[in-house]
């Protein structure tokens, strides 16, 4: 079963949507999108798994005015366990990429992904948390 995650963002650069897939690590389904959804009960959270983030680049702003590809600058990832304050942060200055794979991350299911995009000047939207289903 894939875990699929989709989160349609209003903020002032709005992604359009946040996809995560989980797989199990060493898999042979591991980045294909298969695997062990996120939030069941019966998974093994120590078990590594790969994990891929995906999301479309914004085509306008929070107040309708169109944004052009070249405005964007590019995204941010940051994720945490949702017992701690501390994030691990992940900046992609590539306004072109729209996913980024994790190769095994640990306890899966208690982690929390949010991103964020930046214009060519530096404004950054709200962050946008990806929720398991």
């Amino acid at each position: 079963m894939t875990a699929r995650l989709l989160v349609i963002c209003t903020t002032l650069l709005a992604l359009y949507g946040c996809q995560i897939e989980p797989a199990e690590f060493g898999s042979a389904n591991a980045g294909s999108g298969t695997g062990s959804s996120i939030g069941n009960s019966s998974d093994n959270d120590s078990v590594a798994r790969a994990l891929t983030l995906y999301w479309s680049a914004p085509v306008e702003r929070l107040n309708g005015e169109p944004m052009d590809f070249t405005d964007i600058g590019g995204y941010e990832i940051r994720y945490r366990s949702q017992n701690s304050d501390n994030y691990t942060n992940i900046v992609i200055d590539n306004p072109a990429v729209e996913q980024y794979s994790f190769d095994a991350l640990s306890n899966v299911n208690d982690l929390v992904f949010e991103v964020a995009v930046f214009d060519a000047n530096g404004i950054y939207s709200e962050f946008v948390i990806a929720q398991g289903s």
